[in-house]
């Protein structure tokens, strides 16, 4: 095994360790409920539901969805389809290829 090949094997392991610790401290001390209700809070603020979003969003893919396990883009876009006005306007940010 070269040298360079080790020393990459080496910094891999490294990053999956850091990684590893980062993710052990954020659950033991981050309040996870503290999160939840800032996210639902957000949406109310912007006046849609997140819970009919979820829904909705289970009911299009036909099966039981955990909400950690998922995007909360997907959970907005649904809530978003859920509102009575029709959004007459979407900015889209994306690439443009001449």
């Amino acid at each position: 095994m070269s040298l360079r090949r080790l020393y990459g094997s080496v910094q891999k392991l490294i990053q999956r360790l850091i990684r590893s610790i980062r993710t052990a401290y954020y659950i033991q001390f981050v309040d996870q409920q503290k999160i939840v209700e800032a996210e639902r809070h957000k949406y109310r603020d912007l006046g849609l539901d997140q819970g009919s979003g979820l829904q909705k969003l289970e009911s299009t893919l036909k099966r039981k969805i955990d909400s950690e396990e998922i995007s909360n883009h997907l959970v907005l876009f649904s809530a978003l389809s859920e509102l009575p006005d029709d959004i007459s306007t979407i900015l889209e940010i994306g690439t443009y290829q001449r």
